[in-house]
């Protein structure tokens, strides 16, 4: 991936993705941990392990949830209009434990960043259709926006 994608006039382009790790281990068992992205009390995307997403939110305030158990954790970030954002989807918990629970958290180092970047265009993360929690949607797609 040479470069990010620009965004819509009036949005900022997110970038949300679930790398696969130590914690997301048990997915080779069989059990696929797909992480929700809400934003303002809606999912807004879902992504399992090695997987990528991208899509697009107006520009303005938004909460989004950094937990998403019983009692989520919620915070506010402003996006700003033609900005892009990186979301990282993991789980925080015991490993090789199914009592887990499903994290965002919001890349700001830019090392980080283009870590993503490189995994994305490696093919390491698999990019997906824009997935809100419908069936027919996780279905993977070409490897990165132009």
């Amino acid at each position: 991936m040479s470069s990010y994608s620009s965004p819509t006039t009036g949005f900022a382009g997110i970038y949300y993705y679930h790398p696969k790790s130590t914690m997301s281990a048990v997915a080779d068992f069989g059990i696929r941990w797909h992480i929700p992205f809400k934003i303002n009390g809606e999912v807004a995307a879902i992504v399992g392990p090695n997987q990528w997403t991208y899509f697009e939110i107006p520009a303005g305030t938004h909460e989004y949830h950094v937990t998403n158990d019983l009692f989520p954790t919620k915070t506010n970030i402003d996006l700003l209009e033609g900005g892009n954002y990186f979301f990282l989807g993991s789980l925080i918990g015991l490993a090789f434990s199914l009592d887990r629970t499903p994290m965002v958290i919001h890349l700001v180092e830019q090392d980080k960043i283009d870590e993503v970047i490189s995994m994305m265009a490696s093919g390491e993360l698999k990019r997906i259709a824009h997935d809100t929690g419908r069936d027919d949607e996780n279905q993977e797609v070409d490897a990165a926006p132009e």
